[in-house]
C-alpha cells in the first residue's frame, strides 16, 4: 500500500481553519467499495499541514482490500448479534390493544398510548435480522466516511470508519482501523488507546 503523496493531498484536500482548530477534508476512492468516501482530518494543534503518518494512513484507507471489507462486515455482524441479544426493539406498528372483556372494566379502560410491544428477533423489520449473515450486514448500515485525529498521540496509525447501523441509529458506531487493518467496533468518540494492542 502506497502513502498518499503530499502533492496529491495538497491538490485534492480542503483545509479549514476555525476557532476550534484546523481540519482538512479529502475524498478518497476505495476500489473494494467501488465508491468514494470523505475523510476528515483534525490537524495537530498549531499545524497547517498534515503529518507523514496521516499521509500513510490515507494511503491505507484508499487501498482497503476486499478482505478488509469482509472483516468490517464481520465486525458489524458480531456487533449486531451482541445487540440482538441485549436490546429489545419496539414494534413500530404493534397490533391493537385488546380491551377488557367485562363491562365494568371496559367502562374505565383507555388504550395505553405508551405501550411497548417488542419486535420479534425473527421479524424482517428487526434491525438485527440478518438471515444472510455477515454478507448482508451492509443492507442495514449506512457507511458515512473516515476520521483521522492527529491529536490522538498514539504511535500506531488509527482511522475511524463512521457508520450508522440500524441497531444504533441514535449514536452511530465506528470501525477502528489500526495500521490499515479493521480491528474493532466502538462508539464514535472511541478511546483509541484501548485499541493500541498488538
Amino acid at each position: 500500500m502506497a502513502q498518499l503523496s503530499r502533492q496529491t493531498f495538497d491538490l485534492e484536500a480542503k483545509i479549514t481553519r476555525s476557532d476550534s482548530g484546523t481540519y482538512a477534508t479529502i475524498n478518497l476512492f476505495i476500489p473494494s467499495y467501488q465508491r468514494s468516501f470523505g475523510v476528515e482530518i483534525y490537524l495537530l494543534e498549531g499545524q497547517t499541514a498534515v503529518s507523514e503518518k496521516t499521509l500513510f494512513t490515507l494511503g491505507e484507507i484508499a487501498s482497503l482490500t476486499p478482505e478488509a471489507r469482509g472483516r468490517i462486515r464481520e465486525l458489524l455482524y458480531e456487533d449486531a448479534m451482541r445487540t440482538r441479544e441485549t436490546v429489545a426493539f419496539g414494534d413500530p406498528t404493534p397490533p391493537p390493544e385488546v380491551p377488557p372483556t367485562t363491562f365494568l372494566k371496559r367502562l374505565f379502560w383507555r388504550p395505553n398510548k405508551y405501550r411497548f410491544v417488542e419486535l420479534l428477533k425473527e421479524d424482517p423489520r428487526h434491525p438485527c435480522h440478518l438471515p444472510g449473515g455477515a454478507s448482508t450486514v451492509e443492507t442495514k448500515v449506512e457507511l458515512l466516511g473516515f476520521r483521522i485525529d492527529e491529536n490522538d498521540l498514539e504511535t500506531r496509525r488509527f482511522a475511524l470508519f463512521d457508520c450508522i447501523p440500524q441497531w444504533e441509529e441514535e449514536h452511530g458506531a465506528s470501525v477502528v482501523l489500526r495500521d490499515g487493518v479493521p480491528v474493532a467496533i466502538d462508539s464514535q468518540d472511541a478511546d483509541l488507546s484501548k485499541h493500541n494492542g498488538a
